[in-house]
């Protein structure tokens, strides 16, 4: 099955297993989520594909590292587990050969289906009671538009959730509401995001940025599926492009 669904080229994300999510070399994180690209299929349980590079570096992922996949296909959305087994340069670039451990299944649940991206945001930290006043009000939208929002940038968002960075300090369990703008049918629809943040950290070698990861709380489900089609949409055109 794995020959006829993935193909050289096609995206991947690879996160650590729960039982395995723990640091065991230099560069290689808990938690984070990292991008690569198939290189080649050998068989029908191994591959080649890309060591992923994180803020201009290779990141050597550990052999024998157990970690989820999914696969952004022409098929659809793929996830299946995967140990490392071997690691090394061939034809000028840094390959990670990894072995299939289970089953390919078919990926349903969209939401989740995150976009690597660069989008200037605005946001605000509110208590929970103001969030929910801001978001069932369409006056309360109005002038939380103009309660001087603070500036970040998103780097990846999903139907589910974003990651932003910005210069300013947060708690986990903070509520936030953030507004961005998308396109929708060649328009720029303005997007409002009520959640909670859920991770929280400085920028490696930053002192003055931040990176927080946000999950949607009473999203709209408009709203989501504007989201959901925006990436989706934005995903193939980025295909296309790398296809030519």
């Amino acid at each position: 099955m794995l020959s006829k669904v993935i193909s050289l080229g096609d995206r991947l994300e690879l996160k650590k297993t729960g039982s395995d999510n723990k640091k065991k070399e230099i560069g290689d994180e808990p938690d984070r989520t990292y991008i690569s690209q198939v290189y080649e299929v050998i068989n029908e349980d191994e591959l080649k594909i890309a060591m992923p590079i994180v803020e201009g570096r290779i990141v050597p992922l550990p052999l024998n590292g157990r970690f989820d996949l999914c696969f952004y296909t022409s098929h659809g959305l793929y996830q299946c587990r995967a140990t490392v087994t071997d690691r090394y340069k061939e034809d000028g670039l840094f390959v990670l050969q990894i072995e299939i451990t289970s089953e390919l299944k078919k990926y349903q649940r969209r939401q989740y289906f995150r976009l690597e991206c660069t989008l200037d945001i605005l946001y605000k930290i509110l208590p929970k009671e103001e969030v929910l006043e801001v978001i069932t009000n369409k006056d309360n939208i109005q002038e939380f538009l103009h309660s001087g929002l603070e500036h970040g940038v998103a780097l990846d968002i999903s139907g589910g959730g974003m990651r932003f960075t910005s210069k300013q300090k947060h708690n986990l369990g903070d509520c936030i509401i953030i507004v961005v703008k998308i396109k929708k049918n060649n328009d720029n629809v303005m997007c409002i995001l009520p959640g909670t943040i859920i991770r929280t950290g400085r920028i490696h070698h930053r002192d003055d940025v931040f990176e927080h990861r946000v999950e949607y709380n009473n999203l709209q489900g408009a709203v989501r599926e504007t989201l959901i089609k925006f990436i989706f949409e934005e995903e193939r055109r980025m295909r296309q492009k790398e296809k030519g």
